[in-house]
């Protein structure tokens, strides 16, 4: 009888590590996610890749996300700080567009 105890106590505590760190036995929530899918929505679950954007004045990566944007024609460009942003759509800085050099002043006196 101890032995079949020890044994129903090893079975539960495993299923409720396997519940508690993976999610799979756990009932649906009331709109019909699992748990796993809440947590995950909620932004607690695995990171998703994000997209990068390049801002064209300083050559920085950042995450479309955090990213100042600017409508220019038909365009959207992308910005790291309002500097950068103000300072393209002043126009006081050519980009050597998708050739990936270095920003170069204009020479505009």
């Amino acid at each position: 009888m101890r032995r079949l105890l020890f044994f129903l106590a090893i079975f539960l505590g495993a299923i409720l590590l396997l519940r508690r760190f993976s999610g799979l036995f756990a009932p649906p929530a009331s709109d019909g996610t699992t748990a796993r899918a809440a947590r995950d929505a909620a932004g607690k679950g695995p990171r998703r890749a994000r997209e990068l954007v390049r801002d064209k004045v300083c050559n920085t990566f950042l995450a479309r996300d955090s990213a100042i944007s600017a409508r220019v024609g038909q365009e959207t460009l992308y910005f790291c700080s309002e500097e950068c942003r103000c300072r393209h759509l002043a126009g006081g800085e050519d980009t050597r567009g998708d050739a990936g050099g270095a920003p170069v002043m204009s020479d505009r006196s």
